[in-house]
């Protein structure tokens, strides 16, 4: 079993002119839904970022003139279920953006998911998570033979294709310090006191250019995610 403290997903278009006034009409429909919206550096297209927090869902929706992003920072299991936060608000916000009159064209999708597997029923410092993932995955003896009396160890894959890259990285879990190393912290007092012993931590990472989007393909994604974590934390 796993949590998945940290979801973010980003899509990026090309530039909207005279953002952000150019977006709000699109954007006032859902400031009702947050709990809080704040607007930074309202003056500078650039540099302006408008965020609709949602404080009861730990769940964040920001808006640049290049791309639309929600993070959020809590475990639930209805990624995958129709009418779920993916859906409304975030796509349904960037629908309204996307029939704006100066909205161009998709660029690229961004997924990034970090999972922590569960360490309940389990007792491991983090010097036995480091010796047991080495042993598992390098063989302790190689993993020596790098760098004697390592405290840290991890393994990274890549994959690139023509359209999309793909980024696979994961090792021992010291706490909640590793989530904030990852620049992440969840403000869910309840998760945070379950992913705060020594596990496993694993950060997922996918790019594909493409120029449409809708839910089935975030689904897609998410599961090809899970079903990485599944195959090592079964």
């Amino acid at each position: 079993m796993y949590f998945n403290p940290v979801m973010q997903f980003e899509i990026r278009f090309t530039r909207i002119i005279d953002f952000p006034k150019s977006v709000y009409d699109e954007i006032s429909p859902f400031a009702g839904l947050s709990t809080t919206i704040e607007i930074a550096n309202e003056l500078s297209s650039k540099d302006c970022m408008i965020s609709l927090l949602f404080a009861d869902d730990f769940t964040e929706i920001h808006i640049k003139w290049d791309r639309v992003f929600f993070k959020c920072t809590t475990h639930k299991d209805d990624w995958l279920k129709n009418n779920n936060f993916v859906e409304e608000p975030f796509l349904n916000l960037f629908k309204r953006l996307k029939a704006s009159k100066n909205f161009g064209k998709i660029s690229n999708i961004l997924f990034l998911g970090v999972f922590v597997e569960d360490a309940s029923g389990k007792d491991l410092n983090i010097e036995r998570i480091n010796k047991n993932f080495a042993e598992k995955y390098l063989t302790e003896t190689c993993a020596n033979g790098v760098l004697k009396g390592f405290s840290d160890v991890g393994i990274v894959f890549d994959k690139k294709e023509s359209t999309s890259e793909v980024n696979v990285q994961f090792g021992p879990y010291k706490g909640l310090e590793d989530l904030k190393k990852l620049g992440f912290e969840t403000k869910d007092m309840v998760l945070a006191e379950k992913i705060s012993k020594p596990s496993q931590i694993m950060k997922y990472k996918y790019l594909q250019l493409t120029d449409s989007l809708n839910f089935a393909k975030f689904k897609s994604i998410y599961q090809a995610a899970v079903k990485i974590v599944d195959s090592q934390w079964k």
